[in-house]
């Protein structure tokens, strides 16, 4: 956060109606209680009354519609969200392609990285479903993180914990055949047994071709890992999809399990499957 001649933008910018932030309901400390636990990445650290007073005073609370958008590469950031019940996606554009970095969801965090560097980053945000956000100001926070430095040191221990987190996820979804990373994401977007994303924010998150994805999940369907429907996709057997997911279901044949589609049938072992 330099002195960077940059004009602080509304407190919302949507690509619609526009609606006014609110103060924070009920109590300001409770809110702020909980903003800090999501700032530290589960932690609270050793927040005195008086910090949690001075993040309760600058919180500012929306109510977001699906497809606004709340942050846009050629804007200057408007602070830190906090989500407090609803879904955002973050894309990006990789050579002409829309890329899905990740949907946030409950008690997750945006806009971290372009308020530390003082820059925009080339990042969108949009609303998927109806979500209420709380809002850390940008200039407000500047002042906050300068006057209470046990608000910044909890703050970065958090955000080195999500980056990790997200270093991880990347791993994890992008290596490996198709059908492997889907079952690998499939579990990591379930919310009791389902995943209530469209087949192309699905792809978009692998980068793959959304005929592509939706081959593996007619697959899937046949082979009674899923149950597919309208902007849903219902776990059926978890526990298969979990071995699919580590590899297990296609140790050894891999190759050949891959080229011809097939996994093997509810009820097969480990060691059948290597024959």
């Amino acid at each position: 956060m330099s002195g960077t001649d940059h004009r602080p933008p509304e407190p919302l910018w949507w690509d619609g109606e526009t609606g006014p932030a609110r103060p924070v309901k009920g109590s300001a400390a409770t809110a702020a209680a909980w903003v800090a636990h999501r700032l530290g990445g589960g932690r609270m650290g050793a927040l005195s009354t008086t910090d949690l007073a001075a993040l309760g005073s600058v919180l500012l609370s929306y109510t977001l519609r699906p497809g606004q958008l709340i942050r846009d590469p050629a804007r200057y950031p408007d602070g830190v969200w906090i989500i407090r019940r609803g879904a955002v996606e973050q894309s990006m554009d990789v050579g002409g392609q829309r890329l899905v970095v990740a949907v946030l969801r409950d008690g997750d965090l945006f806009g971290e990285i372009p308020v530390l560097t003082d820059e925009a980053v080339p990042s969108t945000a949009r609303v998927l479903v109806p979500t209420s956000c709380l809002l850390l100001p940008q200039p407000a926070l500047a002042s906050l993180l300068a006057r209470h430095p046990a608000i910044t040191r909890l703050w970065l221990s958090g955000l080195a914990s999500r980056f990790t987190t997200m270093r991880l996820r990347l791993l994890r979804t992008y290596p490996g055949p198709l059908p492997r990373r889907v079952a690998r994401l499939l579990l990591d977007e379930m919310r009791e047994g389902q995943v209530t994303l469209t087949q192309g924010t699905l792809a978009a998150m692998l980068g793959t071709a959304r005929p592509s994805l939706n081959r593996v999940l007619q697959r899937f369907e046949t082979d009674q890992l899923i149950a597919l429907a309208y902007r849903r996709v219902t776990v059926v057997d978890r526990d298969r999809l979990a071995a699919l997911a580590n590899g297990e279901l296609m140790d050894g044949d891999e190759a050949a399990d891959e080229a011809r589609g097939s996994i093997p049938p509810q009820g097969t072992t480990g060691k059948e499957i290597r024959r």
